[in-house]
């Protein structure tokens, strides 16, 4: 036998800003804070069988920031270090030129390929060395 339930589905949707907030706003750890919420949505999803979770999470009037979910995170995190990487190679591929002239084909690739603890060695490395061969080993 099925529980009463203690509220509508339009009681519910009203109170579900609420329901969300007061867990985003406690003060407990993050990873009891991101359980819950994943509780509430768990729950909305089982009680609201033909909403989408975005459905759901507008439902809440949120959709939870980029900045928040471990995923966005990841990609940003990614982001930030491709971008380190090439603005490594910009540098260095300019340092090389000043220092060598131009820089040829093969060693384009090198620097395209490396990664940034590699390019790391090659910038500290560049002004002491006497070829693109030395530096490059």
């Amino acid at each position: 036998m099925l529980a009463p339930q203690l509220f509508t589905d339009t009681e519910l949707t009203a109170q579900a800003p609420t329901l969300w907030r007061t867990i985003t706003d406690a003060k407990i750890e993050p990873h009891h804070r991101e359980r819950l919420g994943a509780l509430l949505e768990f729950w909305f999803m089982e009680r609201f069988r033909t909403l989408s979770l975005e459905e759901i999470r507008t439902m809440f009037q949120t959709l939870t920031p980029l900045q928040e979910p471990r995923a966005y995170q990841e990609i940003f995190a990614q982001g930030e270090i491709e971008g380190e990487i090439k603005g490594k190679v910009r540098s260095l591929k300019r340092l090389l030129a000043r220092h060598f002239g131009t820089i040829p084909d093969w060693a384009e690739e090198r620097l395209n390929k490396a990664d940034g603890e590699q390019l790391d060695l090659w910038l500290d490395a560049v002004l002491d060395s006497s070829s693109l061969e030395a530096l490059f080993g």
